[in-house]
């Protein structure tokens, strides 16, 4: 079995004998592609001054590719010398419902203005964004799907955005799904139509009187 960095041509990270660094090889990818009938492993290098800890701010993204079905046999390496790159991300703020955002990285390592790719429509509306569910505060759970990797040429992100903004009323639906009383939930509109609510009571006994959600 050999580790990432013989496996990539790299020295090891650190050489107990002698104590020389070597480039750092950090989160490895790997995908059984069903189609082609390949592996494919993608990993991204930070590579140091000579060969002390120091790094010299140049990356690259490699990736490994079997010449067959068998993970076990030959296997072809692409390296990106050109050390460019991009990085995925989700674009949230005052301005921005959540869209899809990517960055380019420059060979000096540098990393440039961001870039959206597709605007987000609406509000993240999830349950996790209640108090009711997760407590205060809520707790939105996003990103954790972002990506980019190179097919040795081009890089290809992913990114999680808002696609659609919600203009159905959904007073109704709360009340009869019984988690709240008909009296309870008094509606409250915001950004894309899409309404909130303000409870009283403590429902469930996890709210204070009068406490948003």
């Amino acid at each position: 079995m050999q580790d990432l960095s013989t496996f990539f041509g790299y020295a090891a990270a650190i050489n107990r004998t002698t104590g020389a660094y070597g480039a750092d090889v950090i989160d490895p990818i790997c995908h059984d592609g069903p189609d082609n009938n390949r592996f494919i492993v993608a990993i991204t290098t930070l590579h140091r001054v000579g060969t002390t800890s120091a790094f010299n701010g140049k990356n690259t993204i490699d990736v490994a590719v079997s010449n067959t079905g068998n993970p076990a046999g030959a296997w072809t390496i692409y390296r990106g010398a050109s050390g460019k790159g991009a990085i995925a991300f989700t674009v949230i703020g005052s301005d921005y419902y959540p869209s899809a955002g990517y960055a380019l990285i420059d060979a000096s390592g540098s990393v440039g203005d961001t870039h959206v790719a597709a605007q987000g429509l609406g509000p993240a509306d999830g349950f996790t964004s209640y108090k009711a569910y997760v407590g205060n505060p809520p707790r939105t759970r996003w990103g954790d799907y972002g990506a980019a990797v190179t097919d040795g040429t081009s890089v290809w992100i992913a990114s999680e955005y808002i696609a659609q903004t919600c203009t159905r009323k959904l007073g109704d639906a709360y009340q009869q799904a019984q988690s709240v009383t008909t009296s309870a939930a008094v509606k409250r509109e915001r950004p894309g139509g899409c309404p909130a609510f303000s409870f009283r009571g403590s429902e469930r006994g996890t709210r204070t009187p009068d406490q948003r959600i």
